[in-house]
């Protein structure tokens, strides 16, 4: 089974991972867990794909798009194909609805145009796709306070040093110009779990305001017996 849990940047998602893994694993099912960030080693490259387009006039999004779907499909053969093929559960940080969300947010590229990139690639699409949501001031709350915790994971990669990070928030802009933005973004993933479902992928949205790590952990459960 390959399972992927995505959201916007500070909604949840690396705890929600952490909680679901100690799950399968005290279950004794044999599990592969890997971030995009971590596993992709030319992660650079999609930044300076953004910044060729912008000087092309664009917005960067259709490149940055383009070198996403390229290493996406080369992570999958290691990091999908063979654990699923070796009866391991595969959850992963991240994967094509983010594309779909951040590329998209500025209308550069439509959410078809991404989905085709990938098929046109062979790009598996999960069994299940859990998206955790929350309002987009507490996302930005989140990330500011863990900007203060020395080896957090969420900010090393999603609080400025990662992919996400550095698409969510442009340097020198203030906590309204960063509201709006993170506004715009939390939006697209409402619109792409839409969009998805009409596809026909399996989509789990978890509010992680209003549940513990337990309960989102018991959900993804619940959904998978049902």
């Amino acid at each position: 089974m390959f399972i992927i849990i995505d959201g916007p940047s500070g909604s949840g998602k690396g705890t929600l991972i952490e909680g679901l893994v100690s799950r399968l694993t005290e279950k004794r099912i044999p599990v592969h867990t890997f971030s995009e960030e971590k596993a992709d080693s030319k992660r650079h490259e999609i930044l300076e794909a953004r910044e060729k387009g912008r000087k092309r006039g664009g917005t960067g999004d259709k490149e940055m798009a383009e070198v996403l779907v390229k290493h996406r499909r080369q992570m999958y053969f290691l990091n999908v194909e063979e654990p699923i093929g070796d009866g391991r559960v595969v959850v992963a940080d991240r994967g094509e609805s983010a594309t779909l969300a951040y590329q998209t947010v500025k209308g550069e590229l439509s959410m078809e145009q991404i989905w085709m990139m990938h098929r046109k690639a062979h790009i598996r699409t999960p069994d299940l796709l859990v998206i955790t949501t929350c309002r987009a001031e507490v996302s930005l709350s989140r990330e500011e306070a863990d900007k203060a915790q020395t080896g957090s994971v969420r900010r090393e990669m999603e609080s400025g040093t990662g992919l996400s990070g550095k698409i969510s928030s442009e340097p020198g802009a203030d906590n309204a110009e960063k509201l709006e933005k993170r506004g715009a973004i939390h939006r697209q993933y409402d619109a792409a779990i839409d969009f998805l479902r009409e596809k026909g992928v399996k989509v789990l949205r978890v509010d992680t305001e209003g549940m513990t790590p337990e309960e989102e952990v018991s959900r993804i459960f619940s959904h998978l017996e049902s």
